[in-house]
């Protein structure tokens, strides 16, 4: 009897401390030490005339910490937004009039604010950003001097890369991009490998990075395409969307400072299994205003290579042969080989008509194509250097 009366209190034990029991809060004092409302962040126009102030949040939700995530190429994609995994948000928004120190009354704003990506219009009279909702990553336009707040686009964005949009040089539009209109839901059925995954090294010693959330496999690639790949749109202040790019991974979009030409990055195979993303080979495309194309190039860490995009193997558009001129600067460039940790082009504004400029950290290069010059700076330690 004894023994049974000590079995049923064992049992009831056991049963008591398996009884779940939720999160408790510390007492008052604590809690309001711990959560308290951060300052907000700012940010202001370049006539300091308008105050845009972004309410942010001490700490994330257990819900956003709880969100699925797809480890590749050393980032990390949320698979319902298509958008980056614990991104940085803002929950709410105020505009204040610095001269007078009023707050704009804003209309039409979402019930529930996940704000990223805002951004000013060149013109500074109105603003555009990104809310993240738990179907998608949707675009607002917000008027400055209204204070009328409208959703512009209804299909979803792809914000796997980070930057998702850039506005136009003349503020009358936004280069979206967006998750291509035919994808289709990724397979669930698991990927076989066809052999063992082999690696060849030069059999020398040398030093290696580590890196976590690498490529891995061909099913790796599928899911890295499938998530990052995006067709850009144009969209005007209405709404109006007219395609502008065909699907491509897109890893920026930048105008030059005169707003005459378009510089498109995208991302290119053969995708890399020992480093991630941001080492990955580059394609770059220039294009005029009006959409159409001008020069391709493509650029490694070890050698820049200039050519034309003949083969739609590299997933952009096809284009045309190139200029004689351009071909003859393929031909001094093709051999040359350049200092490792090469980091990226961009556009710079040196002198009053001298807008048109691509920079690279180590070296320089001026090319001619047709009518049209894009000078490329080429810089060399203790000097600098053009090739006309």
């Amino acid at each position: 009897m004894k023994r049974l009366i000590l079995l049923l209190m064992t049992i009831s034990g056991i049963a008591a401390a398996q009884t779940s029991q939720p999160f408790q809060l510390p007492p008052k004092e604590i809690l309001e030490l711990a959560d308290i409302q951060p300052r907000p962040s700012i940010r202001i126009d370049s006539r300091n005339k308008t105050m845009v102030m972004l309410d942010r949040m001490m700490f994330k939700t257990l819900e956003e910490l709880a969100e699925t995530e797809v480890k590749l190429a050393g980032i990390r994609i949320n698979p319902v937004t298509n958008g980056q995994a614990r991104a940085t948000y803002n929950y709410g928004i105020r505009i204040m009039d610095i001269e007078t120190g009023t707050f704009l009354t804003i209309s039409g704003l979402p019930e529930k604010l996940k704000i990223s990506e805002f951004n000013f219009s060149p013109d500074e009279t109105r603003a555009a950003f990104t809310n993240t909702t738990s179907e998608g990553i949707e675009l607002w336009l917000l008027d400055l001097k209204s204070g009328k707040c409208n959703r512009i686009s209804t299909n979803r964005l792809n914000s796997s890369l980070g930057n998702s949009y850039v506005w136009s040089p003349a503020s009358d539009a936004l280069y979206v991009m967006l998750i291509p209109g035919d994808r289709k839901p990724l397979p669930n059925s698991l990927q076989l490998p066809e052999g063992p995954a082999v690696q060849e090294s030069s059999g020398k010693k040398a030093p290696a990075w580590t890196y976590q959330d690498l490529l891995r496999n061909p099913a790796d690639e599928i899911k890295f395409e499938y998530y990052t790949r995006s067709e850009v749109k144009r969209i005007d202040l209405n709404g109006t969307v007219k395609d502008f790019l065909p699907k491509a991974i897109y890893k920026s979009l930048s105008f030059s400072p005169d707003g005459n030409h378009l510089m498109v990055q995208r991302i290119v195979r053969p995708y890399s299994y020992i480093v991630p993303l941001n080492r990955f080979p580059v394609a770059y495309d220039i294009y005029r205003s009006d959409g159409s194309f001008l020069l391709n190039f493509s650029f490694r860490r070890d050698l820049m290579l200039w050519k034309p995009a003949n083969d739609r193997s590299a997933g952009g558009p096809t284009h045309p042969q190139p200029s004689p001129g351009l071909r003859r600067l393929m031909e001094v460039i093709r051999p040359m080989k350049l200092i490792s940790g090469i980091g990226y082009f961009r556009w710079k504004r040196l002198l009053p008509g001298s807008h048109k400029l691509l920079y690279l950290p180590v070296t320089a290069i001026r090319g001619f194509h047709g009518a049209t010059t894009i000078s490329l700076l080429y810089l060399i330690t203790g000097g600098k250097t053009e090739i006309q």
